[in-house]
């Protein structure tokens, strides 16, 4: 990327995924991490630990969006030069496959 995107998202709450939002969120952008599992750091991250370090970036400024798994993602190009938008369709885990998912552009 030549600059910092105003927002971002993050597809995976990994401790990768975190590490990268992290640094983007230091930077300046404006980042949510998206994850699957109910919580963040993966399945090897113990459940205290993981509410700790989630309090920790959520004072940084990071967003979550837990229990969420991304179903689509489509690129549009903006009207701006060098602009882009991506649309992520959105489902809670806790829905089931009947039922839609939420659309949300990022």
């Amino acid at each position: 990327l030549s600059q910092v995107p105003k927002r971002m998202a993050v597809v995976g709450g990994g401790i990768i995924g975190l590490e990268l939002g992290s640094v983007w969120s230091r930077l300046g952008a404006d980042v949510t991490i998206i994850e699957y599992l109910p919580s963040i750091g993966g399945t090897g991250m113990d459940g205290a630990v993981s509410a700790a370090f989630t309090k920790i970036l959520q004072k940084q400024g990071l967003k979550f969006k837990l229990g969420t798994r991304v179903t689509s993602i489509s690129k549009a190009n903006a009207s701006h030069q060098h602009q882009q938008h991506h649309t992520l369709e959105l489902k809670s885990s806790s829905q089931d496959s009947a039922d839609g998912g939420t659309t949300a552009t990022l």
